[in-house]
């Protein structure tokens, strides 16, 4: 766990984890791999998609808060349910 928290949250290098805990790079990045694939498996619901925004910041912020408002919305539409 402590390598894979460095490893993504800390954002370490491969070379140095792999010195530090005495393994082989390639076990580093097999634990990478496995943190992927099982965050890979708590995928979106249904009817769910991801979009990535690029653009100029104002508009980005902008669409951002818009959509933070419409997700407001709909958790209070959920929560009368």
């Amino acid at each position: 766990m402590e390598i894979a928290r460095r490893l993504f949250i800390k954002n370490e290098p491969v070379k140095k984890l792999s010195t530090e805990y005495s393994v082989i790079h390639q076990r580093i990045y097999a634990i990478r791999r496995s943190v992927i694939e099982q965050v890979d498996k708590y995928g979106l619901p249904d009817g769910w998609t991801e979009v990535k925004l690029c653009g100029p910041a104002d508009v980005v912020q902008a669409i951002t808060e818009l959509f933070r408002l419409q997700m407001g919305e709909l958790a209070a539409e959920e929560a009368e349910k």
